[in-house]
């Protein structure tokens, strides 16, 4: 507790809170107090760190000669000296955790000044089982951590979780039941690894992927676009085609992504002719499409090339000014893999730089991590509150969507009372967002596979509607079929299930004449038609015997015998 040398001599209780004497007159005041199992550290507000209790494993950071009890609490030295000031501290079962202030700089000279921020670096001390390296006193955590600017960490039992400025989360330790956000077979992380599943911050999917162009000029390869320089000032840092009709340039990003923005730079020299136009080079840009597409685009140029590729793709932007650089906001859930540039008209392509930010994967992240808190053997990370009513429609109209009962829920909350109001528990007409990159959500593929049996299922009370756990009740207790149950045969009346009846039934007509063909006994051939000879004399003697009956029921006046086709 820090009471000084009294607690080594006999064993000591506080059942009162008791004033500790870790800051005597003209000392600043405390900004954060942090709890382990067996050690506690403070920060004040000039970015000391003081640290007490048991120092076993190096948890205290006080170096080699700082492994035993510290019964009062004890600056750490080295990090004050060094000038790093500790704005957050976070003490686990056998190590702890410490965060520099993240301050606003002033940086250059003349019209280079500027400021900037600094600061967020994360210290670690502690135990070997923990961070993987024993480390008795303040060692900075590098890795992925050493680009980021962390604001805030948690040590807990055996792992750790660190907070960006950025909102992204980074978790490394014992990865036991999947605490860290990495695969369960994965036993320790020896790093900080981001977890995605969280939150990732978009990068430029597009930089040192494959590229290629309808025609090459001048050797400006369609790499040139994607080296990640965005000056256009000269030809030779811009891609180029040829003079061809409906020009285009196209990125492979190597797997679906969830795009958000995609920036095109433009061609900025001007031509050394002073009576040429200024934006010669420049306007050739316009007017042009950027789209994205799921599927490779075709290699034809001119025609209809231009119609057939925003035909397949699934989304598009039109660029109908002279910009030095596009941004195209990409709509919300559109997960594609190749990005497409292509000129309207019969012209030269050529630009700086073509930039696609987003996130791998068809899913977007949770949203942005505000705090984390790790434990034992499990971790809680709480994400940013939104302010942008479009995000809270969005957000509200997912989780009805997904469950209609979590209305319920969030009726309650003052954020979503508007929501509720306008959407309610949502509606049969209700459009799913849920659904991304042509993939049918769960809740999609049940409804699908249940259409009938849910079809007739009655509303909820005052035709409310159902949620997933009164579906799956009415589904169970539905009548069953009988064991001798035949399937009623669906009739697909698409364009597709119609060009498949036709060519089954073509195939059935094939079968048909294959089986009128004359079997290999014999038979005779005569005028196009196959009648073999045992068929002719049984039609013979069926005549033959017709005649006889006939004449012998007129004898005996008898009626006439019945026909062969009864």
């Amino acid at each position: 507790l820090g009471l000084g040398l009294a607690a080594k001599e006999e064993e000591c209780y506080a059942s009162l809170p008791v004033h500790l004497p870790l800051r005597p007159k003209n000392r600043p005041l405390l900004r954060t107090v942090s709890c382990g199992a067996a050690h506690t550290a403070a920060t004040t507000t000039d970015g000391e760190l003081f640290v007490w209790g048991c120092g076993d494993g190096g948890r205290l950071g006080l170096g080699r000669e700082g492994l035993a009890t510290h019964w009062s609490p004890r600056r750490v030295d080295a990090l004050f000296e060094a000038g790093h000031r500790i704005g957050d501290v976070s003490c686990g079962n056998a190590h702890t955790l410490a965060v520099t202030l993240i301050e606003e700089v002033w940086t250059g000279t003349g019209t280079n000044r500027m400021k900037e921020k600094q600061g967020g670096q994360v210290f670690a001390a502690g135990s070997a089982s923990v961070l993987g390296l024993f480390h008795p006193a303040f060692d900075r955590v590098m890795g992925e951590l050493a680009s980021v600017q962390a604001v805030q960490a948690s040590a807990g039992f055996a792992h750790s979780g660190v907070v960006t400025s950025e909102g992204e989360l980074y978790c490394w330790g014992m990865n036991d039941d999947g605490c860290c956000a990495a695969h369960p077979k994965v036993r320790f992380l020896a790093e900080p690894t981001l977890a995605a599943c969280i939150y990732s911050r978009p990068g430029n999917l597009a930089l040192g992927r494959p590229a290629r162009q309808s025609s090459c000029y001048g050797g400006q390869d369609a790499h040139v676009a994607v080296d990640g320089n965005c000056d256009g000032s000269s030809p030779e840092l811009c891609t180029s085609t040829q003079q061809d009709p409906q020009a285009w340039w196209e990125v492979d990003l190597g797997d679906f992504a969830n795009l958000h923005i995609v920036k095109l730079w433009n061609r900025t020299d001007e031509p050394p002719d002073q009576t040429m136009a200024r934006d010669k080079y420049s306007s050739r840009l316009v007017p042009c499409w950027i789209m994205a597409s799921q599927k490779p685009y075709s290699d034809e140029v001119g025609g209809s090339s231009l119609i057939n590729a925003l035909g397949q793709s699934v989304a598009r932007h039109q660029i109908t000014r002279d910009k030095r650089c596009t941004t195209w906001h990409v709509p919300e859930n559109i997960s594609a893999r190749y990005i497409r540039v292509q000129l309207e008209g019969f012209n030269f392509l050529h630009f700086a730089q073509l930039e696609v930010f987003g996130i791998i994967g068809v899913q977007g992240s949770v949203g942005r991590c505000s705090r984390v808190v790790c434990g034992k053997h499990c971790t809680v990370a709480i994400i940013r509150p939104l302010s942008d009513p479009a995000d809270i429609n969005r957000v509200y109209k997912r989780a009805i969507l997904s469950d209609a009962q979590n209305a319920d829920i969030l009726r309650e909350r003052e954020t979503f009372a508007l929501e509720y109001d306008k959407y309610g528990r949502g509606g049969k007409d209700m459009e799913c967002i849920i659904c991304t990159g042509g993939q049918k959500c769960e809740n999609c593929l049940m409804k699908e596979r249940f259409a009938g049996e849910l079809k007739d299922l009655s509303l909820g009370a005052a035709g409310r509607v159902l949620t997933l756990d009164e579906m799956a009740e009415m589904l169970l207790d539905a009548p069953k079929p009988p064991l001798n149950f035949t399937p009623k045969v669906v009739v697909d009346n698409s364009w597709a299930g119609k060009l498949q009846q036709r060519l089954a039934g073509k195939k059935s007509d094939d079968s048909v004449k294959k089986a009128k063909v004359a079997p290999d006994d014999g038979s005779v051939a005569s005028g196009g038609s196959t009648k073999s000879k045992s068929s002719k004399r049984s039609k013979r003697s069926r005549s033959s015997r017709g005649k006889k009956s006939e004449a012998g029921s007129k004898k005996s006046g008898g009626a006439p015998p019945a026909p062969d086709w009864l």
